[in-house]
């Protein structure tokens, strides 16, 4: 399941990179994404409306951070634990 994650999230953050920063990148899971600029915060607010939608779970403020929102592997993992 996690790798279908991986596919569908690495395909959402792609396109939103392109809309925040107007080119396309080549990202990897491990990749930073907050700290390496890849998305701004429209862009954040944006996937993480997605990831509310497509996964039913809710984010709460305080899940908002660098520890779960910083790479794809991370997300995932977040995801995961979310969905329990």
């Amino acid at each position: 399941m996690s790798t279908d994650i991986h596919k569908l999230l690495l395909a959402e953050i792609s396109a939103l990179a392109i809309e925040s920063i107007g080119q396309e990148i080549k990202l990897k899971y491990d990749n930073k994404i907050l700290e390496d600029g890849t998305l701004d915060s429209p862009s954040v607010i944006k996937l993480v409306l997605f990831i509310e939608k497509k996964y039913k779970i809710t984010i709460e403020q305080d899940e908002l951070d660098i520890d779960n929102f910083g790479s794809i592997n991370q997300i995932v993992k977040f995801i995961t634990n979310k969905k329990g």
